[in-house]
């Protein structure tokens, strides 16, 4: 007596098709379990039987063995369990044979009482399921994350005995199929109002943020304690434009793995905005750990991370960073398993100059010696220094204190201010020869892989000459030229120009980072 039930295996960012057996062979009463972590056998067979007596099934007597292929594969949790009890009750003859002619799949916990539990990552795994055209069995408690996978056919479930009526040929239960709707434009909070009406001065770090919103050019805010860096750059998530559909179902499948919920990225739309503290652990930021899971950096996809106090960060942790700024994914590797994560992310940073952070704001303000200042932004090196395409030196601005409320005038500035990075945006991708596929973080000007200094970029000869004497006469590395050049092009975006001028690349030079203004 056998019987076999299709499943899936998540495998971080992917799923793999697998088989849940069972054989009931003569021989004294036994249970053995093989394919799942060692230990688990006792507890499953504990579920298993309280699960199938509650259902008014009797436990099969024999030599049960029990399997989950393929079984090189490295499985833990309750994901089975379901599958299992499913394949049990098919083997001991108990129902008869299942009826169900179309090609299915199961994935949900028992409880003692038969009750059907919600499982966790499983968004690989209805993805793979959609794509092979199968009928899923899963949880009702699961059905955030079916509705959010597009065509697929689910049945929702409750208890145990609602599966074997449906298999036997009852129809009392539903089959749904999940259609996404099309995302509209995230609403403007209140919050983020308050924040960008009560900002004032800074005009220059505020042009800076502009641009590192519209083409998503790295940029750090250096400056005093107090001076506004880090309100101003949590304003930046607010003013970008809403997530695709192809990207927000990117973040979903991450979100899942990670066991992580955020209804304002993956309800409404709006890009993640990753703020860690700098107590972070570098397994935090890039990820990993025993079942390798997504870290902050793969959190932020699409969207931006923030890393405030920049200068308290210790070098092993900034060094992560280099891998995902230059080819946007992260590998993770380990004895037995690998992992591609996908992590494009604009990086926003602020930091104090010096460890009183004082260092900006004229003579007799700041009490540290030259080697100190020196040596406190030592944990950026020289290439994580060069990956920055914005650097905005600030100082504390003399404010009017009082209370202001939001008025119309404010909410059509916040408008305009968001309009003007779409714009932009869309002024870039129509630039790139087939627009309609390409889609998010891919095409803007900071990050465009295609991206070239002629042609329908906008630079002509005169312009190019002129850039290159100044990056001559400055001792620019190519990989800085590059980005002052991405940065001279979307200043002329913001100002929905096709063509280059002098002045835009007189700005971005004024913008390029150089660690050698703050001694």
């Amino acid at each position: 007596m056998y019987s076999q039930i299709k499943t899936y295996i998540p495998q971080g960012f992917e799923a793999i098709p697998a088989l849940v057996e069972a054989s009931i062979l003569p021989g004294l009463p036994s249970f053995a379990l093989s394919g799942l972590s060692s230990g688990k056998s006792r507890e499953v067979e504990s579920r298993l039987r309280a699960a199938l007596l509650a259902a008014g099934l009797l436990w099969p007597k024999g030599r049960i063995i029990c399997g989950i292929s393929p079984a090189w594969l490295p499985k833990t949790g309750s994901l089975y369990d379901l599958g299992l009890a499913l394949a049990l009750i098919e083997a001991s003859g108990q129902v008869g044979a299942f009826q169900l002619s179309c090609p299915y799949c199961v994935m949900g916990e028992l409880g003692l009482d038969g009750t059907i539990r919600p499982v966790p990552s499983i968004f690989p795994n209805l993805e793979a399921a959609v794509k092979a055209q199968e009928l899923v069995f899963l949880p009702k408690e699961n059905l955030v994350e079916a509705e959010a996978v597009d065509g697929l056919t689910y049945l929702p479930l409750n208890q145990l005995v609602e599966v074997l009526d449906y298999l036997r040929g009852g129809r009392s239960l539903q089959a749904h199929k999940s259609t996404c709707k099309a995302l509209g434009p995230p609403p403007i909070r209140e919050a983020d109002l308050v924040a960008f009406t009560a900002y004032q001065g800074q005009a220059h770090a505020r042009r800076g943020l502009m641009l590192a919103l519209a083409g998503l050019h790295p940029l750090i805010l250096l400056g005093a304690p107090g001076c506004g860096k880090t309100m101003l750059l949590s304003l930046s998530a607010s003013l970008l434009p809403g997530l695709e559909q192809e990207e927000l179902q990117v973040l979903r499948k991450i979100y899942s793995v990670a066991q992580i919920e955020d209804p304002e990225v993956l309800d409404l739309g709006k890009r993640p905005f990753v703020a860690p503290h700098f107590s972070v652990s570098p397994t935090g930021l890039s990820g990993g750990g025993q079942n390798l899971k997504p870290g902050l950096f793969s959190l932020a996809h699409s969207g931006i991370l923030f890393l405030d106090e920049l200068g308290e960060y210790s070098a092993a942790k900034l060094e992560r960073l280099r891998e995902p700024m230059s080819s946007h994914h992260i590998y993770l590797v380990r004895a037995n398993h690998s992992l591609k994560l996908p992590a494009n992310f604009l990086l926003l940073a602020a930091a104090n100059p010096c460890r009183c952070g004082y260092a900006l704001e004229g003579e007799g303000q700041c009490h540290c010696s030259d080697q100190a200042i020196a040596n406190y932004l030592k944990s950026i090196s020289g290439a994580l220094w060069n990956r920055f395409h914005l650097m905005v030196l600030m100082r504390r601005q003399a404010v009017k204190l009082g209370e202001k409320k939001v008025d119309q005038a404010d909410r059509t500035a916040f408008v305009q201010a968001q309009e003007k990075i779409k714009k932009a945006w869309d002024l870039a991708k129509s630039r790139m020869e087939d627009s309609s596929k390409i889609g998010g973080y891919s095409y803007q000007n900071g990050v465009n892989p295609h991206f070239k200094a002629n042609g329908h970029f906008g630079f002509q000869p005169s312009i190019l000459n002129y850039a290159n004497q100044l990056a001559n006469q400055a001792k620019l590395s190519m990989r800085s030229y590059q980005q002052v050049i991405r940065t001279a092009r979307t200043i002329a975006d913001l100002d929905q120009r096709e063509e280059i001028q002098t002045a835009d690349i007189d700005e971005a030079l004024f913008y390029r980072p150089d660690p050698q203004k703050i001694m």
